[in-house]
């Protein structure tokens, strides 16, 4: 990462289970925020939805505010559902509060989906 163009600081910090990285540049780099391919001019740094391309501030540890367990003595409720709920419902809503900038979870369990693909079946469809 020391390679990068206009990088002039790179911050880490580790805690049991999860690693952070952070890169900071010298100059805005957010003017370099290209377009999706076939948008107009007029539509520049806008994304579905209307919103902008933007980047998040220069993250420190005064900036950590809040951390939180979900627990669960409901023997139904494992580590990979409670970490679903997380993924799935608790990670968007915290991503709507304004002035926050990112969520970061670990722990638990993610859930995870195999396709085994049969080729001799993939053949037969065409």
């Amino acid at each position: 990462m020391f390679g990068i163009p206009h990088l002039t600081t790179v911050r880490s910090e580790s805690i049991f289970g999860l690693s952070l990285v952070t890169l900071i540049f010298g100059r805005p780099i957010g003017q370099r925020m290209e377009p999706p391919e076939g948008a107009r001019a007029a539509d520049a740094g806008q994304y579905a939805g209307g919103r902008a391309a933007s980047i998040g501030t220069d993250w420190s540890e005064t900036g950590q505010i809040y951390w939180y367990t979900i627990r669960s003595t409901n023997p139904a409720y494992d580590l990979m559902n409670l970490r679903s709920i997380e993924d799935w419902t608790l990670y968007k809503e915290f991503r709507k509060v304004p002035n926050v900038v990112d969520v970061s979870d670990f722990g638990g369990t993610a859930r995870e989906y195999q396709v085994r693909v049969d080729p001799n079946k993939l053949i037969s469809y065409g």
